[in-house]
Protein backbone atom coordinates (compact mmCIF):
# COMPACT_ATOMS: atom_id res chain seq x y z
CA UNK A 1 0.00 0.00 0.00
CA UNK A 2 2.84 2.63 0.95
CA UNK A 3 4.65 1.39 -2.25
CA UNK A 4 1.40 2.46 -4.61
CA UNK A 5 1.20 5.32 -2.50
CA UNK A 6 5.14 6.21 -3.34
CA UNK A 7 4.48 5.34 -7.31
CA UNK A 8 0.95 8.08 -7.37
CA UNK A 9 3.40 10.48 -5.55
CA UNK A 10 6.42 10.41 -7.82
CA UNK A 11 3.81 10.24 -11.36
CA UNK A 12 1.94 13.30 -10.17
CA UNK A 13 5.05 15.06 -9.26
CA UNK A 14 6.38 14.44 -13.24
CA UNK A 15 2.87 15.75 -14.21
CA UNK A 16 3.19 18.08 -12.62
CA UNK A 17 6.81 19.63 -13.54
CA UNK A 18 5.81 18.01 -16.97
CA UNK A 19 2.65 20.85 -17.14
CA UNK A 20 4.73 23.56 -15.96
CA UNK A 21 7.40 23.06 -18.66
CA UNK A 22 5.05 22.84 -21.24
CA UNK A 23 3.59 25.55 -20.06
CA UNK A 24 6.58 27.50 -20.04
CA UNK A 25 7.40 26.43 -23.86
CA UNK A 26 4.16 26.94 -25.41
CA UNK A 27 3.70 30.51 -23.58
CA UNK A 28 7.45 31.42 -24.69
CA UNK A 29 5.85 30.76 -28.56
CA UNK A 30 2.84 31.59 -28.67
CA UNK A 31 3.78 34.67 -26.63
CA UNK A 32 7.64 35.71 -27.53
CA UNK A 33 9.70 37.94 -25.36
CA UNK A 34 8.24 41.66 -25.81
CA UNK A 35 10.72 43.48 -28.66
CA UNK A 36 12.35 46.83 -27.76
CA UNK A 37 11.22 49.88 -30.21
CA UNK A 38 12.21 52.78 -30.51
CA UNK A 39 9.29 55.74 -30.18
CA UNK A 40 9.38 59.23 -30.43
CA UNK A 41 9.15 61.17 -27.11
CA UNK A 42 7.96 64.67 -29.00
CA UNK A 43 6.88 65.27 -32.49
CA UNK A 44 9.42 64.70 -35.88
CA UNK A 45 8.04 67.27 -38.43
CA UNK A 46 9.25 66.36 -41.79
CA UNK A 47 12.89 67.14 -43.31
CA UNK A 48 14.07 66.99 -39.61
CA UNK A 49 17.28 65.65 -38.59
CA UNK A 50 16.53 62.96 -36.18
CA UNK A 51 18.49 63.05 -32.72
CA UNK A 52 19.09 60.79 -30.10
CA UNK A 53 17.23 63.03 -27.43
CA UNK A 54 14.28 62.36 -29.51
CA UNK A 55 13.85 59.30 -29.11
CA UNK A 56 13.31 56.61 -26.36
CA UNK A 57 12.82 52.40 -25.72
CA UNK A 58 9.43 51.03 -25.06
CA UNK A 59 8.98 47.41 -24.27
CA UNK A 60 5.87 45.97 -26.86
CA UNK A 61 4.75 42.65 -27.86
CA UNK A 62 3.84 42.23 -31.33
CA UNK A 63 4.19 39.98 -34.38
CA UNK A 64 7.68 39.48 -36.19
CA UNK A 65 6.72 40.88 -39.62
CA UNK A 66 5.14 44.33 -37.71
CA UNK A 67 8.51 44.73 -35.77
CA UNK A 68 10.55 43.73 -39.13
CA UNK A 69 9.12 47.34 -40.50
CA UNK A 70 10.20 49.25 -37.44
CA UNK A 71 13.69 50.60 -36.05
CA UNK A 72 14.58 48.45 -32.72
CA UNK A 73 17.33 49.31 -30.23
CA UNK A 74 19.87 47.27 -31.44
CA UNK A 75 19.59 49.38 -34.93
CA UNK A 76 19.16 52.77 -33.71
CA UNK A 77 22.83 53.93 -34.44
CA UNK A 78 22.08 53.38 -38.08
CA UNK A 79 18.94 55.96 -38.25
CA UNK A 80 20.24 58.80 -35.41
CA UNK A 81 21.13 61.32 -38.08
CA UNK A 82 19.28 60.86 -40.69
CA UNK A 83 16.12 62.68 -42.05
CA UNK A 84 12.67 62.20 -41.51
CA UNK A 85 10.62 62.35 -44.83
CA UNK A 86 7.17 61.69 -42.96
CA UNK A 87 5.70 62.93 -39.54
CA UNK A 88 6.16 61.20 -37.15
CA UNK A 89 4.32 62.23 -33.85
CA UNK A 90 5.50 61.56 -30.12
CA UNK A 91 4.96 58.10 -28.20
CA UNK A 92 4.98 56.75 -31.75
CA UNK A 93 6.99 53.82 -33.39
CA UNK A 94 10.02 54.92 -35.68
CA UNK A 95 8.78 53.31 -38.99
CA UNK A 96 11.96 52.36 -41.07
CA UNK A 97 9.96 53.75 -44.00
CA UNK A 98 10.04 57.52 -42.46
CA UNK A 99 13.37 57.79 -42.10
CA UNK A 100 16.49 58.44 -45.03
CA UNK A 101 19.38 56.28 -44.04
CA UNK A 102 22.60 54.67 -46.11
CA UNK A 103 21.88 51.33 -44.70
CA UNK A 104 18.18 51.36 -44.63
CA UNK A 105 16.71 48.22 -45.90
CA UNK A 106 13.33 50.10 -46.64
CA UNK A 107 15.03 51.39 -49.58
CA UNK A 108 14.03 48.16 -51.39
CA UNK A 109 10.67 49.36 -51.72
CA UNK A 110 12.06 53.27 -52.39
CA UNK A 111 14.77 54.41 -53.17
CA UNK A 112 13.94 57.98 -51.70
CA UNK A 113 15.07 56.59 -48.75
CA UNK A 114 18.93 56.19 -49.70
CA UNK A 115 19.20 60.13 -50.67
CA UNK A 116 20.89 61.54 -47.44
CA UNK A 117 23.21 63.02 -49.81
CA UNK A 118 21.73 66.56 -51.82
CA UNK A 119 24.37 66.15 -54.55
CA UNK A 120 23.48 63.45 -55.58
CA UNK A 121 20.47 62.03 -57.66
CA UNK A 122 19.04 58.29 -59.14
CA UNK A 123 18.56 57.54 -62.60
CA UNK A 124 17.43 54.48 -64.35
CA UNK A 125 19.79 53.95 -67.42
CA UNK A 126 18.33 52.13 -70.48
CA UNK A 127 20.78 49.87 -71.75
CA UNK A 128 21.21 46.08 -73.52
CA UNK A 129 23.13 43.36 -73.65
CA UNK A 130 25.32 45.17 -75.73
CA UNK A 131 25.81 47.92 -73.65
CA UNK A 132 26.20 46.72 -70.43
CA UNK A 133 27.52 43.42 -68.72
CA UNK A 134 24.97 41.13 -68.35
CA UNK A 135 26.29 40.03 -64.90
CA UNK A 136 26.29 43.09 -62.93
CA UNK A 137 24.27 43.67 -59.85
CA UNK A 138 22.58 46.18 -57.26
CA UNK A 139 26.23 47.07 -55.29
CA UNK A 140 28.30 47.26 -58.00
CA UNK A 141 30.04 50.55 -59.39
CA UNK A 142 30.13 51.39 -63.00
CA UNK A 143 31.64 54.30 -65.11
CA UNK A 144 28.93 55.81 -67.65
CA UNK A 145 30.04 56.24 -71.26
CA UNK A 146 28.50 58.70 -73.66
CA UNK A 147 28.66 58.42 -77.26
CA UNK A 148 27.55 60.26 -79.91
CA UNK A 149 27.48 59.62 -83.71
CA UNK A 150 26.72 61.83 -86.84
CA UNK A 151 22.86 62.03 -87.77
CA UNK A 152 21.79 60.60 -84.11
CA UNK A 153 21.53 64.37 -82.16
CA UNK A 154 18.56 66.07 -82.80
CA UNK A 155 16.41 62.49 -82.57
CA UNK A 156 15.03 63.77 -86.22
CA UNK A 157 17.13 61.60 -88.36
CA UNK A 158 18.70 65.27 -89.50
CA UNK A 159 21.92 64.30 -91.18
CA UNK A 160 25.83 65.82 -90.69
CA UNK A 161 25.47 68.09 -93.71
CA UNK A 162 22.11 69.28 -93.42
CA UNK A 163 22.99 70.42 -89.21
CA UNK A 164 26.56 71.87 -90.43
CA UNK A 165 24.35 74.13 -92.83
CA UNK A 166 22.90 76.09 -89.88
CA UNK A 167 25.66 76.25 -87.18
CA UNK A 168 24.61 77.43 -83.96
CA UNK A 169 27.74 79.06 -81.73
CA UNK A 170 29.66 78.69 -80.50
CA UNK A 171 28.55 74.90 -80.41
CA UNK A 172 29.30 74.90 -84.30
CA UNK A 173 30.86 70.88 -85.46
CA UNK A 174 33.29 71.77 -88.83
CA UNK A 175 33.84 68.95 -90.53
CA UNK A 176 36.66 67.40 -91.01
CA UNK A 177 38.43 67.59 -94.71
CA UNK A 178 38.44 64.22 -96.36
CA UNK A 179 41.67 62.49 -95.49
CA UNK A 180 44.85 62.32 -97.97
CA UNK A 181 45.15 59.35 -99.52
CA UNK A 182 48.01 56.87 -97.72
CA UNK A 183 50.71 56.43 -100.23
CA UNK A 184 51.43 52.74 -100.92
CA UNK A 185 54.19 51.02 -99.92
CA UNK A 186 56.93 50.41 -102.96
CA UNK A 187 59.70 48.03 -102.71
CA UNK A 188 61.97 49.63 -104.54
CA UNK A 189 62.82 53.10 -103.08
CA UNK A 190 62.16 55.58 -100.72
CA UNK A 191 58.46 57.17 -100.41
CA UNK A 192 57.26 60.59 -99.57
CA UNK A 193 54.83 61.06 -96.95
CA UNK A 194 51.97 64.32 -97.42
CA UNK A 195 51.91 67.36 -95.11
CA UNK A 196 48.72 66.10 -94.33
CA UNK A 197 49.82 63.83 -91.65
CA UNK A 198 53.04 65.01 -90.97
CA UNK A 199 51.87 66.37 -87.42
CA UNK A 200 51.57 64.44 -84.61
CA UNK A 201 48.20 63.90 -82.76
CA UNK A 202 47.23 66.65 -80.36
CA UNK A 203 45.51 66.20 -76.78
CA UNK A 204 43.41 69.05 -77.19
CA UNK A 205 41.41 70.04 -79.70
CA UNK A 206 39.36 73.11 -79.96
CA UNK A 207 35.09 72.88 -80.61
CA UNK A 208 35.99 73.94 -84.06
CA UNK A 209 38.36 71.15 -84.60
CA UNK A 210 36.15 68.39 -82.88
CA UNK A 211 34.24 66.54 -85.21
CA UNK A 212 31.39 63.68 -84.72
CA UNK A 213 31.43 60.58 -83.74
CA UNK A 214 32.43 61.12 -80.22
CA UNK A 215 32.90 59.14 -76.56
CA UNK A 216 33.22 60.25 -73.28
CA UNK A 217 33.40 58.82 -69.57
CA UNK A 218 30.61 60.95 -68.39
CA UNK A 219 30.53 60.01 -65.02
CA UNK A 220 32.41 57.75 -62.94
CA UNK A 221 32.35 55.37 -59.75
CA UNK A 222 28.11 55.12 -60.08
CA UNK A 223 26.51 53.04 -57.57
CA UNK A 224 23.98 50.60 -58.99
CA UNK A 225 20.95 50.77 -56.78
CA UNK A 226 18.67 48.20 -58.88
CA UNK A 227 18.52 45.97 -62.43
CA UNK A 228 16.00 45.50 -64.23
CA UNK A 229 15.33 42.20 -66.81
CA UNK A 230 12.74 41.73 -69.28
CA UNK A 231 9.98 40.04 -68.01
CA UNK A 232 9.57 36.56 -70.05
CA UNK A 233 7.01 34.19 -69.97
CA UNK A 234 7.81 30.87 -68.77
CA UNK A 235 7.07 27.91 -71.07
CA UNK A 236 7.40 25.54 -68.45
CA UNK A 237 4.47 26.82 -66.49
CA UNK A 238 2.25 24.24 -67.06
CA UNK A 239 4.68 21.96 -65.15
CA UNK A 240 4.44 24.02 -61.82
CA UNK A 241 7.19 26.70 -62.70
CA UNK A 242 7.08 30.69 -62.21
CA UNK A 243 4.57 31.94 -64.97
CA UNK A 244 7.56 34.77 -66.02
CA UNK A 245 11.48 34.54 -66.13
CA UNK A 246 14.05 36.60 -66.35
CA UNK A 247 15.13 37.98 -69.66
CA UNK A 248 17.99 40.30 -70.69
CA UNK A 249 18.79 43.18 -69.23
CA UNK A 250 16.61 46.04 -69.93
CA UNK A 251 17.81 48.97 -67.36
CA UNK A 252 20.12 50.07 -64.74
CA UNK A 253 19.43 52.02 -61.80
CA UNK A 254 22.36 53.78 -60.67
CA UNK A 255 23.10 56.94 -58.26
CA UNK A 256 24.59 59.59 -60.02
CA UNK A 257 25.69 63.51 -58.99
CA UNK A 258 22.76 65.84 -59.49
CA UNK A 259 24.81 68.10 -61.52
CA UNK A 260 25.06 65.34 -64.52
CA UNK A 261 21.46 63.97 -64.97
CA UNK A 262 21.49 66.96 -68.09
CA UNK A 263 24.04 65.58 -69.58
CA UNK A 264 23.05 61.85 -69.02
CA UNK A 265 19.85 62.58 -70.40
CA UNK A 266 20.77 64.35 -73.48
CA UNK A 267 23.17 61.35 -73.94
CA UNK A 268 20.49 59.27 -73.27
CA UNK A 269 18.11 60.58 -75.36
CA UNK A 270 20.75 61.68 -78.71
CA UNK A 271 23.11 59.40 -78.60
CA UNK A 272 24.06 55.90 -76.47
CA UNK A 273 25.15 54.95 -72.68
CA UNK A 274 27.87 52.35 -71.94
CA UNK A 275 28.44 50.87 -68.79
CA UNK A 276 31.84 49.64 -67.78
CA UNK A 277 32.39 47.58 -64.65
CA UNK A 278 34.46 48.59 -62.40
CA UNK A 279 36.11 47.56 -58.99
CA UNK A 280 34.25 47.85 -56.17
CA UNK A 281 37.45 49.49 -54.07
CA UNK A 282 37.97 51.55 -57.12
CA UNK A 283 34.42 52.79 -57.10
CA UNK A 284 33.91 53.51 -53.97
CA UNK A 285 36.68 56.27 -54.29
CA UNK A 286 34.30 59.69 -54.78
CA UNK A 287 37.35 60.99 -57.29
CA UNK A 288 36.93 61.64 -60.91
CA UNK A 289 39.58 61.50 -63.08
CA UNK A 290 39.48 63.71 -65.66
CA UNK A 291 39.61 61.95 -69.44
CA UNK A 292 40.48 63.60 -73.09
CA UNK A 293 37.53 61.00 -74.69
CA UNK A 294 37.81 59.95 -78.28
CA UNK A 295 36.71 62.34 -81.47
CA UNK A 296 36.90 61.21 -85.25
CA UNK A 297 39.87 63.11 -85.26
CA UNK A 298 41.71 61.58 -82.67
CA UNK A 299 41.15 58.31 -84.26
CA UNK A 300 41.84 59.35 -87.78
CA UNK A 301 45.17 60.62 -85.90
CA UNK A 302 45.70 57.53 -84.03
CA UNK A 303 45.39 55.67 -87.32
CA UNK A 304 48.28 57.66 -89.69
CA UNK A 305 50.01 58.06 -86.64
CA UNK A 306 50.38 53.87 -86.29
CA UNK A 307 50.38 53.83 -90.26
CA UNK A 308 53.37 55.95 -90.13
CA UNK A 309 55.34 54.12 -87.58
CA UNK A 310 54.28 50.37 -89.90
CA UNK A 311 55.98 52.43 -92.47
CA UNK A 312 59.01 53.50 -91.16
CA UNK A 313 59.91 50.10 -90.59
CA UNK A 314 59.86 48.62 -93.81
CA UNK A 315 60.58 52.24 -95.99
CA UNK A 316 62.60 55.23 -95.50
CA UNK A 317 60.28 58.07 -95.24
CA UNK A 318 62.18 61.27 -96.33
CA UNK A 319 60.70 65.32 -96.39
CA UNK A 320 58.57 66.11 -99.18
CA UNK A 321 59.84 68.26 -101.60
CA UNK A 322 56.47 69.18 -103.25
CA UNK A 323 52.84 70.11 -102.32
CA UNK A 324 51.01 66.64 -104.76
CA UNK A 325 47.81 68.15 -106.18
CA UNK A 326 45.14 66.11 -106.26
CA UNK A 327 43.41 64.63 -109.21
CA UNK A 328 40.10 63.31 -109.94
CA UNK A 329 41.77 59.78 -110.30
CA UNK A 330 44.01 60.03 -106.92
CA UNK A 331 47.05 61.01 -107.30
CA UNK A 332 50.92 59.39 -106.53
CA UNK A 333 53.96 60.72 -104.41
CA UNK A 334 57.25 60.95 -105.93
CA UNK A 335 59.43 57.97 -106.41
CA UNK A 336 62.62 57.65 -106.50
CA UNK A 337 64.05 56.03 -109.88
CA UNK A 338 67.57 55.15 -109.01
CA UNK A 339 68.42 51.30 -109.21
CA UNK A 340 68.94 49.47 -105.85
CA UNK A 341 72.58 48.66 -105.30
CA UNK A 342 72.55 44.51 -104.47
CA UNK A 343 73.79 43.47 -101.13
CA UNK A 344 77.45 42.21 -100.98
CA UNK A 345 79.06 39.78 -99.23
CA UNK A 346 81.16 41.67 -97.13
CA UNK A 347 80.19 44.16 -94.50
CA UNK A 348 82.42 47.16 -95.01
CA UNK A 349 80.17 49.51 -97.40
CA UNK A 350 80.81 49.31 -101.13
CA UNK A 351 82.48 52.59 -102.39
CA UNK A 352 81.08 54.61 -105.04
CA UNK A 353 81.62 53.72 -108.56
CA UNK A 354 82.73 57.25 -110.66
CA UNK A 355 82.15 57.74 -114.06
CA UNK A 356 85.06 56.73 -116.01
CA UNK A 357 87.10 55.24 -113.43
CA UNK A 358 87.08 51.32 -113.74
CA UNK A 359 85.95 49.41 -110.89
CA UNK A 360 88.31 47.73 -107.86
CA UNK A 361 85.83 44.80 -107.16
CA UNK A 362 87.90 42.51 -107.90
CA UNK A 363 90.98 42.77 -105.40
CA UNK A 364 90.48 39.97 -103.57
CA UNK A 365 91.10 35.99 -104.19
CA UNK A 366 92.74 35.20 -107.36
CA UNK A 367 91.44 37.78 -109.35
CA UNK A 368 93.16 40.64 -106.90
CA UNK A 369 96.34 38.13 -107.19
CA UNK A 370 96.37 37.93 -111.13
CA UNK A 371 96.02 41.83 -111.67
CA UNK A 372 99.49 42.73 -109.22
CA UNK A 373 101.09 39.52 -110.90
CA UNK A 374 100.46 41.23 -114.64
CA UNK A 375 102.41 44.65 -113.92
CA UNK A 376 105.15 43.03 -112.08
CA UNK A 377 106.07 40.11 -115.20
CA UNK A 378 105.74 43.37 -117.62
CA UNK A 379 108.21 44.60 -115.64
CA UNK A 380 110.34 41.93 -115.32
CA UNK A 381 110.36 41.26 -119.31
CA UNK A 382 111.45 45.48 -119.85
CA UNK A 383 114.06 44.92 -117.44
CA UNK A 384 115.63 42.04 -118.79
CA UNK A 385 115.21 43.37 -122.50
CA UNK A 386 117.09 46.34 -121.83
CA UNK A 387 119.97 44.48 -119.65
CA UNK A 388 120.62 42.43 -123.19
CA UNK A 389 120.90 45.72 -125.11
CA UNK A 390 122.84 47.11 -122.92
CA UNK A 391 125.52 44.13 -123.86
CA UNK A 392 125.05 44.08 -127.56
CA UNK A 393 126.36 48.02 -127.43
CA UNK A 394 129.13 47.37 -125.09
CA UNK A 395 130.17 43.90 -126.61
Amino acid sequence: MNVLRSITFIVGLLLAVGAFVAYLVLGGVLNPPPYQVVVAVRDIPPYTVITSDALAVDSQSMSKTVARNLVLKQEVDHYIGGMAIEPIHAGEPLRKSAVISPDNPAASRRLALLLDDPTKAVMVIPVTPETCPEQVQSGDYVHLVASFAPGGIGGGGQSLAEMLATPTPPFAITPLPSPTPTPPITPTGAVTLPTAIAPAATPYLSAEEMTLPIAKVTVQNCKVLAVRRRRVANPAFGQGGQPFVEGDIQAVVVLVPEESVELLTFAIDNGKVHLVLVPAQVGKEEEHDPTLGVAWSDVLSFILNERRMALGEMVEVVPPTATPTPTPEGWLPPVETSTPIPPTTTPAPTPTKAAGVPSTAMSGGWRGLACLAVPLVCGLILVVFIIRIVKRRKG
